[in-house]
């Protein structure tokens, strides 16, 4: 409820502004009864009065009940579209900064179901109950009083219904909280799915396997629908019941009113009212019991969400700046790292020197890669240590250094939907054309992208579509130096081009006499550019004599 109380904070003003409107607007519906009753009673001569004068005030009830409901509709929209990318931009900024191992157990599709639906509901249910509750107390009050003042055994009656509805609302709220989570984690499994085959299709296509996708994407979606039709079957029946009980009570009331009137002791205008003012009631007793289930759908959605965000955050600073400081060493000592009880390194001493070339070699899946993502803290230590030696031999924990050292090239070479542009400065506008051309011209890819209509704002597709394995991983190595950090981690960045462009990439890598380079490869090309090689053997890397390779 803390959670739920601080999202409120933010947006305190509107969710004021929304229950003052619909308080209002709930005392204008019972005031555009009372004043029919006195248009009626002129009208058929059994009250006093102007008939003209009655028929403005109603006629201006009802301009005011529409504006107010305009107010409410604009309101509501502009409100509840802020504050929901308000925090779908704090929740989707948390899950990036969040441990990078933690957050990998969830899948992709399932971290957008939190951010989308997830939010959503929360988002409604903080803007909605609140507001919906003043109005369904102050339209329950308002008609109460009403009644009481037209027939006080219809305002009892009425009134009486109330405590049996919550009643029945509190027997089946803790049934709606669980479905309500299984019903969101279902669908996250079918949109996760769904995401992996449309990103996969090519495989999907090759293999022939469309109709076996399609079958297991329908058993994932009629689970999702069994669990969903569960949960409405729950809901149909408890709003049976209170429509069966109201709709009792209308009836009555034109009964006990038709009665009245047959015996001379109410005015039509007085029956309408009645009518009328019955109606009113039924909405907030009906809505009141419709507020228990969203609110505990709302906790249910609240809840997943804070368990996101209870995951540890990562131990690394995200900005991508250095502060140019002299420094003439990365070490790790005594380094440990595994995936559960699965050891990758053991025990790791290796030393990278500033304007360093250096070559880690070594067979598929023995911990080159995790190497790298050790380094730059995506990974967190077990055991040893990380250290930056300076210049004038200083030494600072390496993780906990408020800039960043290193531009990074991972295994697929993640590219965004979006212009080259885009793709190449990583959103950071301060870039210039000058700084791109000197980046691609590095990375071999200026040519290229010299040729395109559109030069660097040419789109490109998801996943790089339209480019080749090659030119995909020669634009995610000049975005890493575009990035002008201190040192380069590239990882099989090279494994796609031809051997003349890898040599050449190479090249131009080693002639930056500013910049360390550290370089995953399974290819001998580099090793007659690198300073230092290694070997990964027993979990550790073992320094090589480049001469005899």
């Amino acid at each position: 409820m803390k959670w739920i109380c601080k999202q409120a904070k933010k947006i305190w003003p509107g969710i004021l502004l929304l229950t003052t409107v619909g308080g209002v607007l709930s005392l204008m519906g019972v005031a555009f009864a009372l004043l029919s009753k006195q248009v009626l009673d002129i009208a058929t001569g059994q009250g006093e009065g102007s008939l003209v004068t009655a028929g403005l005030f109603l006629t201006g009830a009802l301009v005011i009940q529409l504006i107010l409901e305009i107010l409410l509709s604009v309101t509501d929209v502009h409100v509840k579209g802020k504050f929901q990318i308000r925090v779908k931009t704090d929740l989707f900024t948390t899950i990036m900064k969040k441990d990078f191992l933690k957050l990998s157990e969830y899948h992709s599709g399932e971290l957008l179901n939190y951010i989308n639906s997830d939010i959503s509901i929360v988002t409604t249910g903080l803007l909605e109950m609140l507001p919906n509750l003043i109005f369904y107390v102050t339209k329950i009050v308002a008609c109460f009083v009403a009644l009481y003042v037209l027939e006080p055994v219809l305002a009892w009656l009425c009134l009486l219904l109330g405590p049996m509805i919550f009643l029945v609302a509190c027997l089946y709220r803790r049934k709606m909280k669980s479905l309500h989570k299984a019903c969101q984690e279902a669908d996250g499994r079918v949109k996760s799915f769904m995401q992996e085959i449309l990103k996969n299709l090519l495989v999907v296509k090759s293999f022939g396997r469309n109709e076996t996708a399609a079958e297991k994407g329908r058993g994932l979606q009629f689970a999702h629908f069994k669990l969903n039709l569960k949960r409405t079957k729950i809901t149909i029946t408890s709003n049976t019941f209170f429509y069966i009980a109201l709709t009792v009570g209308y009836y009555l009331a034109l009964a006990w009113g038709a009665y009245q009137i047959s015996a001379g002791l109410m005015t039509f205008g007085t029956l309408t009212a009645l009518l009328q003012l019955v109606g009113q009631i039924q909405t907030p007793f009906r809505g009141m019991s419709a507020l228990v289930p969203q609110y505990f759908a709302m906790m249910a959605s609240a809840e997943r969400i804070m368990e996101l965000e209870a995951l540890p955050d990562d131990c690394i600073e995200t900005k991508r700046e250095w502060d140019d400081e002299p420094w003439s060493a990365l070490s790790l000592r005594d380094v440990s790292f595994g995936y559960q009880e699965t050891p990758v390194l053991s025990h790791v001493d290796f030393t990278v020197h500033s304007g360093e070339f250096v070559v880690i070699t070594g067979s598929s899946g023995i911990g080159k890669s995790t190497l790298l993502k050790v380094m730059l803290g995506i990974f967190p230590m077990q055991s040893g240590q990380a250290v930056i030696t300076l210049a004038d031999g200083t030494e600072r924990p390496l993780m906990l250094e408020k800039k960043r050292l290193f531009s990074y090239v991972p295994q697929g070479n993640l590219i965004i939907s979006g212009t080259i542009r885009e793709n190449l400065t990583f959103f950071h506008g301060d870039v210039t054309d000058e700084e791109l051309c000197e980046a691609t011209k590095t990375a071999q890819i200026w040519d290229f992208i010299q040729e395109l209509p559109e030069g660097f704002d040419t789109y490109l597709g998801e996943g790089g579509l339209g480019l080749s394995e090659g030119q995909i991983q020669r634009l995610a190595i000049a975005r890493a130096i575009v990035c002008n950090t201190p040192v380069l981690l590239l990882d099989e960045a090279t494994s796609a081009l031809d051997e003349a462009t890898e040599l050449a990439i190479l090249e131009a890598l080693k002639a930056r006499k500013d910049t360390t380079c550290i370089l995953v490869s399974h290819k001998k090309a580099a090793l007659s550019f690198c300073d230092t090689a290694y070997e990964f053997v027993d979990g550790r890397p073992v320094l090589v004599d480049k001469t005899h390779n």
